[in-house]
Order: structure tokens, then C-alpha cells, then sequence
């Protein structure tokens, strides 16, 4: 059993719902949203902002809008680093995972 763990679900557009979000001792953001460049983008760079060290993005692969908006917070967040995922060759969807270096 896990007691320190809390989990905030928002129901809601993330560009909009995220703006609002005030969470200290983010730990882990995991990004499944939406698949346009502008959506993903602003979903990396609230997790940014809320302090996330472990950011997980979903659809990278398979959305090349997605591959694009990592690429972008990379190039703007160079305190972020890629991470590398070991199943990513066997994965479809390809989940990027970036770390707070």
C-alpha cells in the first residue's frame, strides 16, 4: 500500500485546466493528452512549471506533432534531458521520458 502517493484528475481541456493547476511536490507527470504540437507542447511545459523531475509523454511515435513539441521544451528546458527507454524499439505509441537533470 502506498500512502504517500495522491493522484489529481481534472476533467477539462489542458490548456486551459493546467494554467490553474498549483501543485507543490509534483514527483512524476505522466502527458497523454492532446496530439496537436501546440496541446502537447503546453502540457510538457506546465509539468515544467509545476517542478515535475520525471516527465513521461505518450504518442511520440506515433504522432509526429508529439515528437515535435519534446523536441521543442527540450531545446527551451535545456535543464531536461531525455531519457532513454529500453521497450521504445517495441513500442507503438513510443513513450518519451524526460528527466530534471
Amino acid at each position: 500500500m502506498q500512502t504517500n502517493v495522491r493522484v489529481v484528475l481534472t476533467l477539462g481541456d489542458t490548456k486551459q485546466t493546467l494554467q490553474a493547476l498549483d501543485i507543490r511536490g509534483l514527483d512524476f507527470a505522466w502527458i497523454d493528452g492532446g496530439h496537436d504540437e501546440v496541446t502537447a507542447l503546453s502540457d510538457i511545459q506546465h509539468a515544467i512549471r509545476l517542478g515535475s523531475p520525471l516527465i513521461a509523454i505518450d504518442d511520440a511515435r506515433a504522432m509526429p506533432e508529439v515528437a515535435c513539441a519534446i523536441d521543442c521544451a527540450l531545446h527551451a528546458h535545456p535543464e531536461y534531458v531525455r531519457l532513454a527507454n529500453p521497450f521504445y524499439a517495441h513500442d507503438a505509441r513510443g513513450i518519451i521520458f524526460l528527466r530534471r537533470q
